[in-house]
């Protein structure tokens, strides 16, 4: 599944010259924790709550709880100062398999979506997590778990496609899952009165059948 189904496209964004005290504001009033950081339309950095923790201690930002003294600091900094520059990004066409990874291994809470050198949309971890969760239950048709060769997978997709269509079995969802060098795990959700035909003609495809849900 591609990033564009998932990510926000109504984006806050903030300027270099922004005080922290406004992009503070700007995040509470919002019920965010982050803001892409613009010039002239282009990708320049990205601000995130944890930022403004080295002028202000956690807990205490809201405007209410603010010591005169933190609130005049904050006013006094601008974006420029403490945004994160390095910013990694990625596309609307990036699967969701590889963002998790880089959320994974580069431990950041968002990434914004750039098409075209320009800011399309953004993608946070709870929107990741809200994706993955969507599609491990989506509650339609039967699952088919098995096991094929790596070798040639494309014509084994083709295969598995033909063999849907032969049997008048309806294709919800194909995703795969390496095992080793040499095999990988598929698993398809399908629809249709035809379902258990379909299953003995993937076993006569030499196709490991690993499970299948009852009918």
């Amino acid at each position: 599944m591609f990033v564009r189904y998932w990510m926000k496209t109504e984006i806050i964004t903030a300027s270099e010259t922004m005080t922290l005290f406004t992009v503070m504001e700007s995040m509470q009033t919002q019920r965010i924790r982050r803001m892409p950081v613009l010039v002239d339309g282009k990708l320049t950095g990205i601000i995130s709550l944890s930022d403004l923790y080295h002028y202000v201690r956690p807990g205490t930002e809201k405007k209410a709880l603010l010591e005169r003294e933190t609130e005049q600091e904050l006013k006094r900094y601008i974006v420029r100062d403490a945004m994160v520059t390095n910013v990694l990004t990625v596309t609307p066409e990036t699967l969701l398999e590889d963002v998790g990874e880089v959320f994974r291994k580069h431990r950041i809470g968002a990434l914004p979506v750039v098409h075209a050198g320009n800011l399309v949309g953004i993608l946070t971890e709870s929107d990741f997590l809200r994706a993955v969760a969507k599609l491990a239950h989506i509650g339609e048709g039967r699952r088919v778990c098995f096991r094929t060769p790596l070798h040639g997978r494309a014509e084994n997709f083709y295969d598995i496609v033909a063999l849907c269509q032969k049997h008048g079995v309806e294709l919800l969802k194909l995703t795969t899952q390496d095992v080793d060098a040499n095999t990988h795990l598929v698993l398809l959700r399908v629809r249709g009165p035809r379902v258990d035909e379909l299953i003995d003609a993937l076993w006569k495809s030499k196709h490991d059948v690993l499970m299948t849900d009852p009918t």
